[in-house]
């Protein structure tokens, strides 16, 4: 009995045994799960909806901690993403204003270029009055 006694003794203490390690493995695997995807996310799930909510909502000013992000996270391309953005529009904007400046001086060309049409003589009616004048009178 006694070397039953030991034995159920050595099974507990070995099943203990196997559960502590399987509890320091499961806690190690979390840890390097949860910073692994920490680090591809670059930053907790919550400030990166934060981010794309202000993005989405046109308020395109710089990612806060975007420059300590990994090169390749989500956090460094919502970074990218709000550069382009910014610059795209920047683009935009001078299209607009270059196209409008355009079109004003075309249309002051053309109001020029009308006014001095319709305050001289039209050419064709100096050119009929001299015909006129040049042809021989019957009678």
């Amino acid at each position: 009995m006694r070397r039953s006694a030991e034995s159920y003794a050595f099974a507990c203490m070995l099943l203990i045994a196997a559960c502590a390690a399987t509890a320091l493995s499961a806690a190690f695997a979390e840890f390097v799960i949860t910073r692994g995807i920490l680090k591809a996310l670059g930053a907790e799930p919550d400030t990166l909806s934060d981010v794309a909510q202000r993005v989405a909502s046109g308020n395109l000013s710089p990612v806060a901690d975007a420059d300590r992000a990994p090169r390749h996270s989500v956090l460094a391309s919502m970074n990218t993403m709000q550069a382009n953005l910014v610059e795209l529009i920047g683009n935009v904007r001078a299209s607009a204003h270059s196209i409008a400046t355009d079109s004003t001086q075309i249309a002051a060309a053309t109001s020029t270029s009308l006014r001095a049409r319709s305050s001289r003589p039209h050419r064709s009616k100096k050119l009929h009055r001299a015909s006129r004048n040049s042809r021989p009178r019957s009678g």
